[in-house]
């Protein structure tokens, strides 16, 4: 399997009947219902795909792995995954295949760190739901609407939605779609709860399935700080508490906070206070 040739398909090999949407799309989207009667080589693409078995049966093979299909099969292709399909003796597929700008806001982080392809089945009910959404969508893709941006991407989430309830990738749709305030109240509570144990940006990104890059742009954005120095800021916070309870030593305080060396905790604790822990510690003393 290694030593098959590993290609990079353009979309009009996609196309077993050429289809020209009659408007322009600004974003990348392609939908299309084709029947596969032959292998079809090992490739890959640029772009996520995800396709969804209606009639006939087959295999696909995706990074090595083999996978049985049939009606209501349904998987999840990243560019770094390489597939190939073998029909048995024909597939008919339906393909949805679109970039990232078609992802909702709330589903991203979800998406964006997963590189591994995601293959279910779905139930009958969510099998006919999504056949149903699909000729809405082609409807909608080879239309004229002024709406179709909008309609089409309105399309994708509730697909995409339901394969990831379906794959089990998410338990409820609440999973996917949190508003921004709520998930900030649930990683300040995680920084709370975990902050000793100084959580660096990419652990606490994939405790919250978010890309690293996005986890910081969004932190900052709703924090007005880096994680970085909220995180320095909630530790301090929590250090000053211990050293005025008086029970544990600095160095033992500075340990508990997260620091690794007496110098970091210093150094940092006067950035945020103006002041050493010694420093601080005096003034305590004198107020009191």
């Amino acid at each position: 399997m290694l030593d098959r040739e590993i290609r990079e398909l353009p979309f009009s090999v996609y196309e077993s009947a050429p289809i020209k949407p009659k408007e322009k799309f600004d974003r990348m989207f392609f939908v299309e219902r084709k029947t596969l009667s032959e292998d079809f080589p090992m490739h890959w693409h640029k772009w996520i795909e995800l396709e969804l078995i209606v009639k006939g049966s087959g295999k696909q093979v995706i990074d090595g792995v083999e996978y049985e299909l049939s009606p209501g099969s349904i998987y999840l292709l990243f560019p770094t995954n390489t597939h190939e399909v073998f029909p048995d003796p024909a597939l008919e597929v339906i393909t949805f295949s679109f970039d990232y700008t078609f992802i909702p806001s709330s589903i991203f982080p979800f998406l964006s760190k997963q590189h591994d392809a995601i293959v279910t089945k779905l139930d009958t009910n969510t099998f006919k739901k999504l056949l149903t959404i699909s000729d809405l969508m082609f409807e909608e893709f080879m239309g004229v609407s002024p709406y179709k941006n909008e309609n089409i991407a309105s399309y994708c989430s509730i697909l995409l939605v339901d394969f990831f309830i379906k794959s089990g990738f998410a338990k409820e749709e609440n999973d996917l779609f949190i508003s921004p305030k709520r998930q900030m109240a649930k990683i300040l509570d995680y920084i709370q709860q975990n902050y000793s144990d100084n959580p660096t940006l990419t652990e606490i990104s994939n405790v919250f399935h978010f890309n690293t890059s996005y986890f910081s742009s969004f932190f900052k954005k709703h924090m007005g700080v880096t994680y970085k120095n909220y995180l320095n800021e909630v530790k301090i916070s929590n250090a000053k508490k211990l050293l005025l309870e008086n029970k544990l030593s600095v160095i033992d305080v500075a340990l508990s906070c997260g620091f690794n060396s007496m110098s970091n905790f210093s150094n940092t604790f006067k950035t945020l206070t103006g002041v050493s822990p010694t420093e601080f510690l005096k003034t305590k003393f004198i107020k009191t």
